[in-house]
């Protein structure tokens, strides 16, 4: 990685700590993106330039997130079920390790406390399930021979399945 791109991913990271320190210390909806910017110190063009939104700000790692998914299920061992696949990425990411609990918590107390971040979850969790369903769909064999129209509900619940979602009922599963 070059300078510049070290300089931008610094900055991303300033960014992203600097918003996640404020919400937590403010609470979400009494910080503004020009308090977020001003802690990071740099202008809200540049904030923009790194986050589309608020809610954005939150989950920095969200493209990573989707790519690590993806790349579990593309470059499985063969033999390994999609499912396994997942699972085992899942359970080995940080948000299922005993490191850093207290703090997981306190981000979904966070997330759960506040509607546009409850929503802004919803909606990223689903973006990653379409990319793992469009993996899926272009594989030539599953062990269950997942037809590409199903593989988009199927994707959504093994991704659900291991991820803190809201069941049917509205509560939020581990």
């Amino acid at each position: 990685m070059g300078r510049r791109e070290r300089k931008k991913a610094a900055t991303r990271q300033a960014l992203a700590d600097a918003a996640l320190e404020l919400f937590l210390e403010h609470g979400y909806d009494q910080v503004s993106i020009r308090d977020v910017a001003e802690a990071a110190d740099v202008s809200t063009t540049t904030l923009f330039k790194h986050f589309p939104s608020k809610e954005a700000l939150v989950f920095d790692l969200d493209a990573d997130q989707e790519a690590a998914l993806v790349t579990a299920v593309r470059e499985r061992a063969p033999g390994t079920s999609v499912p396994r696949a997942l699972r085992d990425h899942l359970l080995g990411a940080l948000f299922f390790s005993a490191e850093g609990s207290e703090q997981l918590a306190t981000f979904h107390r966070l997330v759960r406390g506040t509607p546009a971040l409850t929503e802004y979850h919803r909606r990223m969790w689903m973006r990653h399930q379409h990319a793992v369903a469009a993996v899926i769909a272009g594989c030539r064999t599953t062990r269950w021979k997942v037809q590409a129209r199903s593989s988009e509900a199927w994707a959504a619940g093994v991704v659900a399945s291991f991820t803190n979602q809201r069941s049917p009922s509205g509560s939020w599963t581990p």
